[in-house]
């Protein structure tokens, strides 16, 4: 598996060229490299937009190599279409590469094709991006509506070709148990087992016997199993609907649903603020955590900075003015970290006017949790929302999750009660939202009383998993009084002492969809007699993950080393990062 910058110099070459980028994907671009260094490595002339305004000055531009570099979202083909046509037409002699992200790279080859386009390309390469922090990788996949809507496997094919392709790049790692649970979840076993089971056909016979040699060597008998644990454990999005719709309490989830976070960096002010963590060891230090908790521990930082530059301006003999110069460009990083994010946090605190308990964040927040305590009538919070929507002070989306988080706790909205807060809301905020309504209901993100749900009953879920704690819990510090589903999933499912299950879950009878638990290894004693404790657990999320979830799934893998002694590696990967404004629109 090639990394992406890797691939992307590869592709490029070292032919001079102009480049025309799609600008959404500078951002990706500069988290991987400057583009003053792209520039020098891949002899790249001149930079211009993917717009339709620049077709003029491209073609007043020196280069005869003319390279596009864009998303294979189909709504490209008509200005790629327009810009080849005008370069072919100004200078015929003009070679024209293309470079498109592998998402839908298929489908946008075959309607080039169709459109008589792929004869007037020198060539077409396909670029595989994703983003890999820590040991969380992300695929920058933004298509939840061909999950859902359109029933597309483009999701589950991706993520699974990158597990498969991390494992060929990791040869020591197998699979030995899959977990999955949904429909989406099952066509990506079944799209990874296919992939795996055409490599090891395609290899040479001595290939394949070295391949095997592994497998028995870690895997192999009952008499001779070295212990070796992989788990993949593969979740979907619609399994926890609540998790995005309710309002997250750590740093990086507010950050996030109140500037989108994109690729490490958000817009504050009208400036570029980057949340690099190998920059900014303070961001990485905060950003899984409680908001409150966050806050905390800048003022900690700052308090900390300042009594350090008092301590080093009091030295006064050589040896410590020396200490004072070397310690001196770390002070000033942490300074600047500090400021930066001491910015960030009181611009968040200041939209949110957290003080104000009549404020619209607290008055959401708590109406939140009195729909997911039950501690109002459903007839209470059907009122409340219409009072909500009369008031003309909140948002499309705000209501939107009010409604939907209700039709989840409750197990569904009154045909009555939808039909009126349908009409209220296209009343107040226009019949052009009236398709986004209906989508809703055909992702399950709400549901008419009656009719099947994903969760088929909340009460009896959180009555398993207690997703819905009564008492102080060490992973409820990212929502108020609600743990994900997929850590507590999670954390029900990994076992210290014998092999992952979910037979005690019962998962089957509390939610819709296929359950896959399937062991790919004989369930032996192996050497020594044991397991061996300390393993990778692999976790795919199709559909998208919040950075509240991440948290929670981080401080899991913490929690289990601090009370067993045992390290489970977490790999987290997913294709998207998501909210809830990114969920609801994703149905326009």
């Amino acid at each position: 598996m090639s990394d992406p910058l890797d691939q992307l110099i590869s592709i490029l070459s070292k032919q001079q060229k102009t480049l025309v980028i799609e600008k959404s994907l500078s951002t990706y671009i500069n988290s991987l490299i400057p583009f003053s260094n792209l520039k020098s490595k891949t002899n790249i002339l001149d930079v211009y937009w993917f717009e339709k305004n620049s077709i003029k000055t491209i073609l007043e531009s020196t280069s005869q190599n003319i390279t596009f570099l864009i998303k294979s979202n189909l709504s490209n083909l008509e200005l790629l279409q327009e810009f080849i046509h005008d370069l072919i037409n100004f200078n015929p002699s003009y070679k024209i590469d293309l470079i498109l992200t592998q998402d839908y790279f298929k489908s946008f080859k075959i309607k080039l094709s169709q459109h008589g386009l792929i004869g007037d390309l020198n060539s077409i390469n396909s670029w595989l991006i994703y983003i890999q922090q820590d040991s969380t990788i992300q695929l920058y996949l933004d298509e939840l509506n061909s999950l859902y809507l359109y029933k597309n496997s483009n999701i589950p094919f991706k993520l699974a070709q990158w597990v498969h392709n991390y494992l060929l790049k990791n040869p020591e790692i197998r699979i030995t148990h899959i977990l999955a649970k949904g429909l989406n979840s099952s066509k990506f076993v079944s799209i990874w087992k296919n992939l795996n089971n055409n490599y090891i056909s395609s290899l040479s016979p001595l290939d394949k016997k070295q391949y095997l040699k592994i497998d028995q060597g870690l895997y192999g008998s009952n008499t001779n199993n070295s212990g070796k644990q992989c788990d993949l454990i593969v979740l979907e999005r619609n399994l926890d609907f609540l998790s995005v719709l309710l309002n997250q309490l750590t740093y990086s989830g507010i950050i996030d649903e109140l500037y989108d976070i994109d690729i490490n960096s958000i817009k504050l002010d009208d400036e570029f603020f980057n949340l690099n963590e190998e920059e900014d060891s303070l961001y990485d230090s905060i950003k899984f955590k409680n908001f409150g908790e966050a806050c905390d521990e800048l003022n900690t930082q700052a308090k900390e900075l300042q009594s350090n530059y008092n301590d080093l301006q009091s030295q006064s003999t050589i040896s410590q003015v020396k200490q004072f110069v070397d310690n001196l460009p770390h002070l000033e990083s942490l300074k600047k970290q500090v400021s930066n994010h001491t910015k960030l946090s009181e611009s968040i605190l200041t939209q949110l006017e957290t003080n104000d308990e009549f404020s619209k964040f607290n008055i959401l927040l708590e109406f939140q949790q009195d729909i997911i305590l039950q501690n109002l009538t459903y007839s209470s919070i059907i009122s409340k929302i219409l009072e909500l929507i009369y008031e003309d002070n909140y948002s499309f989306e705000e209501l939107i999750r009010l409604i939907s988080i209700t039709s989840i706790i409750y197990n569904g909205i009154r045909e009555k009660d939808y039909i009126q807060l349908n009409n209220e809301i296209l009343e107040f905020f226009g019949f052009q939202n009236f398709q986004i309504l209906q989508n809703l209901i055909k992702i399950g993100l709400i549901t008419i009383r009656g009719d099947p749900s994903i969760i088929k009953n909340f009460n009896n879920l959180n009555l398993k998993l207690n997703l819905v704690p009564n008492d102080d819990d060490p992973l409820g510090f990212a929502y108020r009084g609600y743990i994900p589903l997929i850590t507590r999933i999670l954390e029900q499912t990994i076992s210290t002492t014998k092999r992952s299950s979910w037979d005690h879950l019962d998962l089957k009878s509390l939610i819709l969809g296929k359950t896959i638990d399937e062991e790919l290894t004989q369930d032996n004693i192996g050497l020594g007699g044991l397991l061996q404790k300390n393993s990778i657990v692999i976790i795919v999320m199709i559909g998208g993950l919040t950075y509240s979830e991440l948290a929670t799934i981080k401080k899991l893998e913490k929690l289990i080393k601090e009370k067993t002694g045992v390290e489970k590696k977490f790999i987290v990967v997913t294709d998207s990062f998501i909210n809830a404004k990114k969920l609801i629109n994703s149905n326009k």
